[in-house]
């Protein structure tokens, strides 16, 4: 087994990527006690809790509020809403629990998005009927900076790979190839056209129709896609 001691391991000079590990690699261990920094943070995140009684009806849905904040990260939570905000889009795990002073049939615990709600209760067929308010979508303008962001990333991303050659011909050293000058321009070019295309549309249902694919034999999305490198 052989032993490193360093203070700092980096990339070499024109890569972004930094990999730990090859083919022979399958655990990488940390030493007891050690911490990860700089990791990103398990957020937003929040727990809430109602500390009183509450009555519920037969056949019923009671919506719970002025829940109390053990903590709440981002303060995206208030008094029975969280609210996903700017920038903070991904998945997320909801849970919750109803404890009942008396014996109760079918209990359900549930949580709902976006709108009022309505039940209908079937005693025949004993089933429940759930029904939502038309959601309200959300505000234009920061979705599409959102998007565009993610364009120019995966445009910089596409255009990683050569950086060092441009890096290179910038320092006196060998010309960058004209094929590959002409790819990262088409790279440049078409991260434009599809940041226009986002910037045009009028509103979020649009803006969704920008990432649907067709049924061709190879379907293709109004957005389009970078090319290569």
């Amino acid at each position: 087994m052989s032993k490193i001691e360093t203070n700092t391991i980096d990339n070499i000079s024109g890569s972004s990527t930094l990999t730990i590990g090859d083919s022979n690699t399958s655990t990488i261990t940390l030493k007891s006690g050690a911490t990860l920094t700089n990791f990103p943070a398990n957020t937003p995140a929040f727990h809430t809790y109602h500390n009183s009684a509450i009555s519920i009806s037969t056949n019923s849905a009671t919506k719970i509020t002025n829940l109390n904040e053990v903590f709440d990260t981002n303060s995206a939570f208030a008094s029975d809403r969280f609210k996903v905000q700017t920038g903070q889009a991904g998945k997320y795990l909801f849970y919750g629990g109803v404890s009942f002073a008396s014996d109760v049939i079918y209990p359900h615990c549930i949580f709902y998005v976006n709108g009022a709600q309505s039940f209908t209760w079937d005693s025949s067929a004993r089933t429940v009927t759930k029904a939502f308010a038309s959601a309200t979508a959300k505000d234009l303008a920061p979705l599409k900076t959102e998007h565009k962001v993610i364009i120019n990333q995966q445009a910089a991303s596409a255009l990683a790979a050569t950086d060092w050659m441009v890096v290179r011909a910038a320092e006196g050293g060998t010309a960058v190839p004209s094929d590959i000058t002409t790819k990262r321009a088409a790279v440049r070019t078409k991260a434009n056209e599809m940041c226009t295309q986002i910037d045009a549309v009028s509103d979020v249902d649009a803006l969704a129709a920008l990432y649907v694919y067709n049924d061709a034999e190879t379907p293709v999305r109004p957005l389009g896609e970078l090319p290569t490198v």
